[in-house]
């Protein structure tokens, strides 16, 4: 009887048998295990090498399929996301977020553009109350470019900036002075500051 290192944990063992590789059972399953293991990895690398662009078309098909049915499914991932990190409570659900969901802003009105790539129109989650968290009744779907423009202000500040934009854009062309609604937008804004 011959003393051997088992081939899968390096045990030193004695052989019982001339051909004894392992020194338990357990050892032995373990290393057939990770030799099918390999041979299947193997296999469905061939599969997918051979058959990509078909595979490929099936995930963004599958995609698609998600962000026209479940469009608010990413979005609820991300504040998730954003809320673990932030330190911020999130209490969000897919039932909420399918209830809340109207394929318009609540804000503007303007329709979502559900596009793979962000734009102005792309839905977002606002959090009305930006110290409140992703609670369900502190968040609802909004415009991204709505969203920026508010950012971590409140909803008043929002419509006060909006206001002077378009009283801005009606009331004068370029180059002319800055119109008193706009003055006064300003004066209330650095008065908090």
């Amino acid at each position: 009887m011959a003393e051997r290192n088992c081939y899968q944990c390096s045990t030193p063992f004695v052989a019982r048998t001339g051909h004894q590789k392992f020194c338990s059972k357990p050892c032995c399953y373990r290393e057939r295990y990770l030799r099918k293991h390999a041979q299947i990895r193997k296999s469905q690398k061939r599969y997918y090498v051979a058959n990509r662009p078909k595979l490929i078309a099936q995930s963004n098909e599958w995609r698609e399929r998600q962000h026209q049915t479940k469009p608010w499914a990413p979005l609820l991932g991300t504040a998730k996301y954003r809320a673990k990190k932030e330190g911020l409570p999130f209490n969000l659900t897919a039932e909420w977020a399918l209830a809340t969901w109207k394929g318009v802003c609540e804000i503007s009105g303007i329709p979502f553009v559900l596009n793979k790539r962000r734009s102005v129109f792309s839905p977002t989650i606002d959090k009305i109350i930006p110290k409140l968290g992703y609670e369900q009744n502190n968040c609802r779907f909004v415009l991204f470019g709505v969203n920026a423009l508010k950012y971590n202000s409140a909803d008043a500040d929002m419509y006060a900036i909006a206001a002077a934009i378009t009283a801005c854009h009606r009331g004068s062309s370029i180059g002319q002075s800055v119109p008193s609604a706009n003055k006064t937008v300003l004066a209330s804004h650095t008065d908090r500051a």
